[in-house]
């Protein structure tokens, strides 16, 4: 997926020039929410999925977001960017031992959304701007889609927990997809009234006969630098 940052009125770089206007630095990263959800979310049955969110899970594991969240980091640092949007800032969160799941995909009564987090992709690369030196602040958070499954983690049926043990759900994972803009601190240019909005069409894949809403959206603040005002946008396509 891409994102796309957009300026309304700084217009062109030959426009700035001949104006010797003001200069803004922007800068777009999506941050990989950790795993490929194909196994889980597009699995016909619920045991599917389940087997298919052990998949994700040891990915998750294996792409290791606190360690890519340092060179990200130094590279916001060394862009000097004023604004910076962020997708797929992902929150992982874990329960043990699995209850179910938790809406919109659980299908039992009563199961509960997980809340000790494994991976907080924000908290983590606030964490370490903060080591490179890189003063940013966060302007406006959106949450996009969000579910939980239990996790089959070693594909073994035989060492499942809770409700669905036969299934071999070792756990419960939780997935919050996030889209968020930063700003530098000190940066000459000041913010206004941010915007936020969900996309009206999503994808929405069905897993045993219920519906996923994979939300998407985008997010906006409104900016001015030396009497000239523009929009900054971060989406989510």
């Amino acid at each position: 997926m891409y994102a796309v940052v957009a300026l309304g009125a700084l217009l062109s770089p030959a426009a700035a020039q001949a104006a010797k206007g003001p200069t803004v630095t922007v800068m777009t990263r999506n941050l990989f929410l950790g795993a490929d959800l194909a196994p889980a979310i597009n699995a016909p049955t619920i045991a599917g999925a389940i087997d298919g969110a052990g998949t994700v899970y040891n990915e998750l594991q294996s792409t290791k977001f606190p360690e890519r969240a340092a060179p990200l980091a130094r590279e916001i640092k060394a862009s000097g960017a004023d604004l910076v949007g962020l997708q797929e800032v992902a929150l992982w969160r874990k329960q043990t031992p699995s209850d179910g799941g938790a809406k919109p995909i659980s299908p039992l009564p009563g199961a509960t959304p997980a809340t000790t987090v494994e991976f907080d992709f924000l908290a983590l690369l606030q964490a370490e701007l903060k080591k490179a030196g890189a003063k940013y602040k966060v302007v406006v958070v959106q949450q996009e889609f969000e579910a939980e499954l239990p996790v089959d983690a070693d594909h073994n049926d035989a060492t499942g927990t809770g409700p669905l043990a036969g299934l071999g759900a070792d756990f419960d994972a939780r997935l919050t997809m996030r889209d968020v803009i930063l700003v530098r601190t000190g940066s000459k240019v000041k913010l206004g009234k941010t915007r936020t909005g969900h996309f009206k069409t999503r994808y929405e894949p069905s897993i045993g006969g219920i519906v996923i809403p994979v939300d998407r959206g985008w997010t906006s603040v409104e900016a001015s630098v030396a009497k000239r005002t523009f929009r900054f946008v971060n989406t989510h396509l």
